[in-house]
């Protein structure tokens, strides 16, 4: 009988704060459509987007194209992660067992030596110009 009445009780404070958060956010919706309706004489608000000058309109020009090579390599990456995850999974099947190790010993230190060759290749140009005086005249 305990469980039908606190059934039948009505917890007002949670149902004040839940009726309070459901109009504050239907407001907030209202709002952001409002301003997204708006024309630009009610929106004091520029478009950003909107280049006026030349370099700004080169800039914009530029951020699309990194933006889309970015977006492209992250959907090649994407991509080939989705694939190694789906087609190496672990099934019920495979054994908890290390596999074979199938490179000889010369092919892991060749390896090691290539890349630990690169290790410089960024730092060169900055040592190179360390001795230097820059060129404008200081």
């Amino acid at each position: 009988m305990r469980g039908v009445e606190k059934m039948q009780k009505a917890d007002w404070p949670a149902i004040l704060s839940r009726a309070t958060g459901v109009a504050l956010l239907l407001v907030d919706v209202l709002l952001a459509a409002g301003l997204c309706v708006a024309t630009p004489h009610d929106n004091s608000v520029p478009n950003i987007f909107d280049s006026h000058f030349t370099p700004a309109d080169s800039i914009r020009h530029l951020s699309f194209f990194v933006l889309s090579v970015t977006g492209l390599i992250f959907l090649v990456v994407f991509s080939l992660l989705t694939y190694a995850v789906v087609k190496f999974r672990s099934r019920a099947s495979d054994t908890e067992r290390e596999p074979a190790q199938v490179y000889p010993y010369r092919v892991e230190n060749g390896l090691v030596t290539i890349q630990a060759g690169q290790l410089p290749t960024p730092g060169s140009p900055t040592a190179s110009l360390l001795g230097k005086k820059p060129a404008c005249g200081g």
